[in-house]
């Protein structure tokens, strides 16, 4: 069982700092379709719903062993179901702008904690879908999941009922048991006892794995730990309500290739042009620390074959070479990086694994329920890189062009970088704090430069 799922993950958002995920799908109106008509079909066919899904039919219930799913008959679709235009012929600044709203306002805990918002005027015969749902819910490879299950590889298939509805769920979105997942619900006062009673059973591997965990902190090497950097920057105060997205896509074989030729992953190509965006972000501010800047990176908990939608993962801390102005020698410190958190794991059943993370976790919520991360930051900034459909998805015949994750903030985090492959491209979402990150969507725009710089030093010439 694993207790990242917990409900209780809404205890750490304030109104500044909501804890929902979204997905930003960009579609093309297929040829010959009447784009009025187009919609408004779709509208009501997703909008037709006798019996809810989960999560989307239930909301949390406070109770004083602690928060649960309950189901919530009394459910309003017009509020959870909304239409938004953009001024014709809307671009893609202008969606981003609306997304950067949508994302800054709460979910209502009184209701079921998601928003879906279908977003027409976009140019090209285009238009957009914005659904966000609540992080207790769901995590980022289970958003991708549920986003496959509300799609279709052929483009011929009609939309015949809510992808809302139960029973309409595919193999993509069943976990293991073939039963759609649902995240842990187990009350407050049992959790403490429950990581006890699993690590009973498996105290060598855990304890050996938490002392090398803990020579992190005494004898500083390749391994990174929280709190190991340099100190608040603007990447690190306290996160104000507004926020700033953009996003770009990158094609997957260049990303690919780049790895290949330096001897490293997609995801270490990845890290290392998020470092040299936002190096080049804080050189232009004159805020880059000499210190390297770290950040904390999921990696998947999930057994082979389970896609269910509930949280299953757990954390390594990275460093991000921001110190190094060689953009090569950053790819090799923040590849050692890596592969020293996730060495950590190496030898623990799921379980165990499940168990080292919330143990080596515990601080870093500590931190942020007591508010104490603008003045402690545990990390620099939150990259992730979530895996997605490999085929083209429709959605009653709308093809899916692009499909942008947009992250949560935490308190004393400003910026949180998501990417997610799709199609054999990388759709990349950068969410911030506007007040504390000033023209943050450049951030953006510095990867590609940043991804042409390592194209250079690999001698690949695009």
């Amino acid at each position: 069982m694993s207790l990242t799922g917990h409900p209780n993950c809404r205890r750490t958002e304030k109104r500044t700092t909501p804890m929902h995920i979204a997905v930003l799908g960009i579609y093309k109106i297929p040829k010959g379709s009447d784009e009025a008509k187009f919609l408004q079909r779709l509208v009501d066919t997703v909008g037709d719903i006798e019996r809810f899904r989960f999560p989307f039919g239930s909301r949390l219930h406070s109770s004083l062993t602690g928060p649960s799913w309950i189901a919530d008959d009394d459910i309003d679709i017009s509020y959870h179901l909304r239409r938004s235009g953009l001024a014709t012929p809307g671009d893609f600044e202008q969606l981003f702008t609306l997304v950067s709203r949508l994302h800054g306002t709460s979910l209502d805990r009184e209701r079921p904690l998601w928003e879906q918002h279908l977003i027409n005027g976009l140019e090209g015969n285009r238009f957009a879908i914005y659904t966000k749902l609540h992080h207790a819910a769901i995590d980022g490879v289970g958003m991708a999941k549920l986003g496959q299950s509300m799609h279709s590889t052929r483009k011929s298939d009609r939309l015949k009922a809510s992808p809302f509805c139960h029973g309409l769920q595919t193999e993509a979105s069943k976990g293991a048991s073939g039963e759609p997942a649902q995240p842990v619900s187990m009350p407050d006062l049992r959790v403490g006892l429950e990581v006890l009673k699993q690590a009973a059973g498996s105290t060598t591997n855990i304890s050996s794995a938490m002392l090398k965990y803990l020579q992190g902190y005494v004898r500083p090497g390749d391994l990174t730990v929280p709190w190991q950097h340099s100190g608040p920057t603007p990447l690190n105060t306290k996160v104000g309500a507004p926020r700033s997205f953009n996003a770009s896509s990158w094609e997957l074989d260049r990303i690919r290739r780049l790895g290949k030729t330096l001897g490293g992953t997609i995801n270490d190509v990845v890290l290392t042009v998020c470092s040299g965006a936002i190096r080049s972000y804080l050189k232009q501010w004159h805020e880059l620390p000499t210190r390297p800047l770290t950040t904390i990176v999921p990696i998947s908990l999930r057994d082979k074959g389970d896609t269910g939608s509930a949280n299953q993962i757990a954390f390594i801390t990275v460093n991000l070479a921001t110190d190094v102005e060689d953009s090569e020698q950053r790819f090799r410190d923040i590849q050692r990086s890596v592969k020293s958190g996730k060495s950590l794991y190496s030898g623990l059943s799921a379980t165990e694994a499940g168990v080292f993370s919330a143990l080596t976790q515990a601080p870093v919520l500590t931190s942020s329920l007591l508010g104490l991360t603008p003045k402690y930051p545990h990390s620099s900034v939150l990259i992730s890189n979530v895996p997605g459909p490999r085929k083209k998805m429709y959605i009653d015949g709308a093809e899916l062009e692009a499909s942008y994750p947009v992250a949560a903030l935490p308190e004393g985090i400003a910026l949180n970088i998501t990417v997610s492959s799709y199609a054999g491209r990388l759709d990349c979402g950068a969410i911030a704090c506007r007040r504390s990150l000033p023209e943050a969507d450049r951030i953006i725009d510095l990867m590609e430069d940043a991804l042409v710089d390592l194209e250079e030093v690999a001698g690949i010439t695009t």
